[in-house]
């Protein structure tokens, strides 16, 4: 997860990291990508985690936890 977030926020800042103004620059500018990228991924990770532990219980595996990225993603990301 740490690696497609890398990449995405690599991408979505590259345009506005140019701009020496803070508000052209948006939330994303004053924070490393990969700073932000890693707390995305640790968000959608605990995101994950906490949907499949509420269908699953103490018996949730990772596998349980992988069936629950794309809904976990909407939540957190889609606005």
């Amino acid at each position: 997860m740490m690696g497609a977030t890398a990449f995405i926020m690599g991408k979505s800042t590259s345009s506005t990291s140019e701009s020496c103004v803070p508000e052209q620059r948006g939330l994303t500018g004053s924070f490393s990508p990969l700073l932000l990228a890693a707390f995305g991924a640790c968000s959608l990770t605990r995101q994950c985690s906490h949907q499949a532990f509420q269908k699953h219980g103490r018996s949730t595996t990772t596998t349980d936890m992988i069936s629950e990225v794309g809904l976990a993603f909407n939540t957190l990301f889609e606005t």
